[in-house]
This record gives C-alpha cells, sequence and structure tokens, in this order.
C-alpha cells in the first residue's frame, strides 16, 4: 500500500516496513521501495498493489525497469500494476454521490444538533428511552468525503427516525435550528420529513451493497484476491439493476457508477493475474 509521503511494504499481509519519503515524486518513491526490497532480499515480486493516484504509474515504471534486470523477475513485469479494489470501488460509489440529495443533507444537519452538545445528546437519549427504542447503535456524524461514513451515518440515525419527528414537535432548540431567518431563507434546508426519511432508507440498501463488497476487499484475515471476480459481477449486476429503478434518483446515481465502473473493469480491462485466481478456486 503506499501513500503520499510515506509507504507499507507488505508480504503475504504482514507490514515489513514502513518509511518516510521526501517528496511525491513517483521515482522517489519507487526508489524507497526498491532500497526496502534490497535490505529484506525480497527479490521475487509477482505484483505491486497501488491505489489511481498518477503518481503510482511512474513508481511502477522505475521498478518495472529496475526489476527487470534482476535474475528472478516473474513473466517479466507484465503483470506487476495492481489497481486497488477497493480504491476503486470507492471512486465508483463517490461518483454516484457527487450530486448528494438534499435529504442527506438534512438528517446530517439534523444528527449535527444532536451531536453538538452532552446536553442534546441527553435529550435524545432519554427520548429514545421514553419511546422503547430498541437499537443499541448510536447516532454518528459522517466525514462528507468519505461515502462509507456517510452510508454508516444513514444506518444508523434510520433507527432513531421516530425520535427525530418527536423532537420536531416538542424541543423548541430543535426547531430554532431550522427555522427561516430574519430574510425568509429556510436554515439547513429544514428537517427532515417523512419524505427523507424514505429516500435515506433506500440510500442505505444502495451503499450496503458496496459497503460489504469492500469490507471484503479490504480484509486482513483471509486472503481477498480469490473472491475479487465474484465481486465484481455481484457489483455490476447490482449496478445494472439499479439502472433500471423507478427512483429517478437512484437510478441516476446508478448510472453515474456505472459509467466510472466501466472506466476501470469494462471490457478486458480485468487484470488477468484476478483471473487465473479465479479459474484456481
Amino acid at each position: 500500500m503506499l501513500y503520499a509521503k510515506s509507504f507499507f511494504l507488505e508480504s503475504s499481509k504482514s507490514h515489513l516496513n514502513f518509511c518516510q519519503v521526501s517528496n511525491n515524486k513517483g521515482e522517489t518513491t519507487g526508489q524507497a521501495i526498491e532500497s526496502c526490497l534490497l535490505e529484506w532480499g525480497i527479490d521475487n515480486i509477482l505484483t505491486v498493489t497501488v491505489d489511481n493516484a498518477s503518481s503510482n504509474n511512474l513508481i511502477i515504471k522505475y521498478l518495472k525497469r529496475v526489476i527487470s534486470n534482476w535474475a528472478t523477475n516473474i513473466l517479466s513485469n507484465d503483470f506487476m500494476h495492481v489497481r486497488c479494489c477497493a480504491h476503486i470501488v470507492n471512486l465508483i460509489v463517490c461518483a454516484g454521490l457527487k450530486d448528494i440529495d438534499d435529504s442527506v443533507v438534512k438528517i446530517r444537519n439534523a444528527v449535527r444538533f444532536v451531536r453538538s452538545s452532552p446536553s442534546r445528546q441527553l435529550v435524545f437519549n432519554q427520548c429514545a428511552e421514553r419511546l422503547k427504542i430498541g437499537s443499541k447503535k448510536s447516532v454518528c456524524l459522517d466525514v462528507a468525503t468519505r461515502w462509507n461514513s456517510t452510508y454508516m451515518m444513514l444506518d444508523a440515525a434510520d433507527k432513531f427516525d421516530v425520535i427525530f419527528m418527536r423532537l420536531e414537535e416538542t424541543n423548541p432548540r430543535y426547531l430554532s435550528y431550522f427555522e427561516v431567518d430574519s430574510k425568509g431563507k429556510q436554515k439547513n434546508l429544514g428537517s427532515p420529513t417523512l419524505e427523507d426519511w424514505e429516500k435515506a432508507r433506500s440510500f442505505v440498501k444502495f451503499l450496503k451493497l458496496f459497503y460489504t463488497v469492500t469490507l471484503k476487499f479490504s480484509d486482513s484475515l483471509y486472503v481477498t484476491s480469490n473472491s475479487f471476480f465474484h465481486e465484481l459481477i455481484f457489483m455490476h449486476t447490482s449496478i445494472s439493476q439499479l439502472c433500471r429503478s423507478e427512483d429517478v434518483y437512484v437510478s441516476k446515481m446508478a448510472k453515474n457508477m456505472m459509467a466510472k465502473y466501466k472506466k476501470y473493469w469494462g471490457g478486458i480491462k480485468i487484470h488477468k493475474i484476478f483471473c487465473c485466481m479465479w479459474q484456481l478456486c
């Protein structure tokens, strides 16, 4: 796994090294990886997994050039460059969420109100006890740039929709948080409505598919490369079905995702190593 200004060197799911590099230039990082490989006596390299940053293309180019002179290079390094599957899933989902719906924003603002102070959280918890809400989850605020955190926020908040509706009826502070300002403009797009919560449930079902795939790709307790092809087919089938959804917004999101899916995995763009792994299983 490679990161800006640093990288991990892994072998069979074990971390061998963690190094700082002086800049983000591909050749600089490539030289640092080369030094680590030589230091650890690793000279059999089949693949290097990186995300889709453009600088990583230069890293792979440098390593191919260097390792081509090693007597142990495998398959002439033709299959060295492997793009991180979890990162591609992230890009696919982000393409679907780029025009995020107002319903998600409303729910995010409602959660932000509850999470903004201990006293508000206490009132929320007391209301949950009175209404006998059995969920053990608590509301959590997402990071807008991380779609998986948005999924977890919506999934948790959905269990407490009745409480948010009750706050609107009984809590003056909650009402004032969304009330019309002196210029007649609605603050924070207004509080979530029943329609917003219905949309949120659709988003949760939508995002859960890709959240599950991401967990499978990112697991560190078992080999994941052999499951790639199955998950790929699952994603393609799911997105295709969502493209035909009667929900216009869901359909639009799915079509944006399908375009990104085809960019990385359409046609014959699947890495041949993954195809071999699938055939061997």
